[in-house]
């Protein structure tokens, strides 16, 4: 089968899966600049798939037929207008990476035949470590403030007040000004310059998590979160903020609501082969290519 795969030059969750179905089809990929390319493509394909429920599929919706479509939705595109400029009736498949998106796709797809396929986690490249308590915490994302950073801060501070070896490992960098500016002032502010270390953008997460303990995070809202998922592949015990939805995608007696339940997980039960097994049975990536697979051949 010939598989086009459009995307808005974010391609870092679609280029894994690119990788495996080129061993069985014949596959092509472009970063959509124009209209005229991205239909050449189109009439190329037996099937297209638009990473991104943006921009492109959008304007796909609005061109002739000439192939199966195919677009799957992460997070931030319902929260856009994009949803209710598609021509659903044009499209063969919406693929969503999670449960918990539901409610604000529902009456903005049309009739549309949706399907979950949540993402996975190539367990090959995350390599397991028998890990128990520990003072090292990790923090892996970029920091804008949906990430909700600043009550990261206030549950290092507690532990810090608790024993002063607890340090938090940030891997990300700074989106925003302000977001940066009140992050540092209260690093300052609490005292913690010794315990809130920022690493940057780390190309080998799986070498960084070696020696953490705990992967932490205090995100409003998300679709899934690689981050968690290869730190906890890794061997590493979650704390996950309890956002909307955060049931739908983790165990729940790894969700805390308040500073002090943070806290309290730090020094609860502490079970590697837990965390490695939830992401195996969950999350694993090769059971996703099969999921993918089988979605495709139901396109022929």
């Amino acid at each position: 089968m010939k598989i086009a795969f459009f995307h808005n030059g974010n391609d870092a969750f679609i280029k894994p899966i690119i990788e495996q179905l080129s061993k069985k089809h014949e596959v092509k990929e472009l970063m959509v600049q124009d209209l005229q390319g991205m239909f050449e493509l189109m009439m190329w394909a037996d099937v297209s798939w638009f990473e991104w429920c943006v921009e492109h599929i959008v304007q796909a919706s609005h061109l002739p037929k000439v192939c199966k479509i195919v677009t799957r939705v992460h997070r931030y595109e319902v929260f856009s207008n994009a949803p209710d400029r598609i021509k659903w009736d044009y499209v063969d498949r919406l693929i969503k990476v999670s449960s918990n998106l539901d409610k604000y796709l529902d009456g903005r797809v049309g009739d549309v035949k949706q399907v979950v396929i949540k993402n996975g986690v190539d367990l090959k490249k995350c390599n397991f470590v028998e890990k128990k308590h520990g003072y090292n915490l990790a923090f892996i994302a970029y920091l804008h403030p949906r990430k909700n950073f600043p009550l990261a801060l206030q549950i290092i501070k507690k532990l810090v007040d608790i024993d002063s070896r607890y340090t938090l490992y940030v891997a990300g960098s700074y989106q925003d000004k302000v977001s940066e500016d009140y992050s540092l002032h209260m690093i300052k502010t609490l005292g913690l310059e010794k315990n809130v270390i920022h690493c940057g953008w780390i190309d080998n997460i799986n070498d960084w998590l070696q020696d953490i303990n705990y992967v932490l995070s205090t995100s409003i809202h998300e679709s899934f979160g690689f981050g968690i998922a290869e730190a906890m592949a890794a061997g590493c015990k979650p704390i996950i903020h309890n956002f909307d939805g955060a049931e739908s995608i983790w165990d729940k007696k790894w969700l805390f609501n308040t500073v002090d339940e943070a806290v309290g997980f730090v020094s609860g039960e502490f079970n590697s082969r837990e965390y490695r097994d939830f992401v195996k049975d969950n999350y694993n990536f090769n059971d996703k290519i099969k999921e993918i697979e089988k979605m495709i051949g139901e396109l022929k």
